[in-house]
């Protein structure tokens, strides 16, 4: 009676070792063809990110975002790598997550300092953190935007959110065109 148990375990544990083996070639492109098509998914959720009017849909957004950062987890060296950080980025942002998306802007930064957007993403960052009521970290990304890209636009932008942050540190009132930070 035993053997009739242990026959079928046997079985079951040689099937589970051959589709393992089936699934690793060895050339890891198992890997890639599941980082291509979860890619796919994403950029699916990034197309259907905002609403005909401009507005965010927000069950699409808080997929998108969690989507890309379980694929950022799981596919650390993935030549698309920046474009998911600019999903879950533009995701966060979409759906008022601003901490989230503040997180993610650090990571490109951290991750990409010689990539041609990184002094957009600082700006992207300095604005965000500006928009959490965070003024000394904004004021101090845009002073080394315009130390690192001096003859940039970023640089030109970052002079004048510099003079906004400083309206709201001096207690001075910001120009109605501005929303004070939460």
């Amino acid at each position: 009676m035993r053997i009739l148990l242990i026959i079928p375990l046997i079985i079951f544990a040689i099937s589970c070792e051959e589709v393992e083996n089936s699934n690793n070639d060895g050339t890891g492109e198992a890997k890639e063809q599941t980082a291509a098509s979860v890619f796919e998914e994403l950029e699916n959720l990034h197309k259907e990110l905002l609403y005909e009017d401009g507005a965010t849909n927000g069950l699409k957004a808080a997929d998108l975002y969690a989507q890309s950062i379980q694929f950022l987890n799981s596919f650390p060296n993935d030549s698309l790598r920046m474009v998911v950080m600019e999903y879950a980025r533009a995701a966060a942002t979409g759906s008022g997550r601003l901490k989230n998306a503040d997180t993610v802007l650090k990571m490109m930064i951290d991750e990409f300092p010689n990539h041609p957007l990184r002094p957009e993403k600082m700006s992207l960052r300095a604005f965000t953190l500006w928009q959490l009521g965070d003024i000394t970290a904004s004021t101090k990304i845009y002073n080394q935007i315009m130390k690192d890209y001096p003859e940039s636009e970023w640089s030109r932008d970052a002079e004048g959110s510099l003079r906004m942050n400083q309206l709201n540190t001096d207690g001075g009132a910001l120009p109605d065109y501005f929303e004070r930070p939460k």
